[in-house]
């Protein structure tokens, strides 16, 4: 009975060793696997505060460009507005321009018709001077000749 005993002892102890052995083991791959899966949270972790990061600074720049597009979009019916006032003003300065040119043409061509006409009235005057002369020469020379003939 001892020996039976002795024999279940032994096997029994064999049997908690065995479950020792495994149980370290199991420790061992537990402690293991811990380790790895603190690691994976780690980076996880440093994934996600990346991401956070990155988000949030992409935020800040779509934000940003909106003020920017906002204060652009405030801007333009102001930029509109003096672009529309200088075409207005520029067209007026042209307008005046044009209607300064078309005054002068007038004058010139008016001047021009005076001229042609005073040039007309030259040339009928000296004709009618030429003829005068060639009257005065022909009566001069009649008279000339009632005198010799006397």
């Amino acid at each position: 009975e001892v020996t039976d005993r002795t024999a279940q002892a032994s096997a029994a102890e064999a049997g908690l060793l065995e479950i020792r052995t495994q149980l370290n083991a199991d420790r061992e791959q537990f402690s293991s696997e811990r380790a790895s899966l603190k690691q994976r949270v780690a980076e996880l972790e440093a994934t996600l505060v990346a991401t956070k990061k990155a988000s949030e600074d992409s935020a800040a720049q779509l934000a940003g460009e909106w003020e920017g597009v906002r204060y652009i979009q405030k801007l333009l019916p102001e930029k509109l507005a003096a672009a529309e006032a200088r075409e207005a003003a520029m067209a007026a300065q042209m307008n005046a321009q044009a209607a300064t040119a078309s005054a002068q043409l007038h004058d010139a061509e008016s001047a021009r018709l005076h001229a042609a006409m005073t040039q007309e009235k030259l040339q009928a005057a000296h004709a009618r001077v030429k003829a005068l002369e060639d009257e005065a020469r022909v009566m001069t020379e009649r008279t000339e000749a009632a005198r010799a003939a006397e």
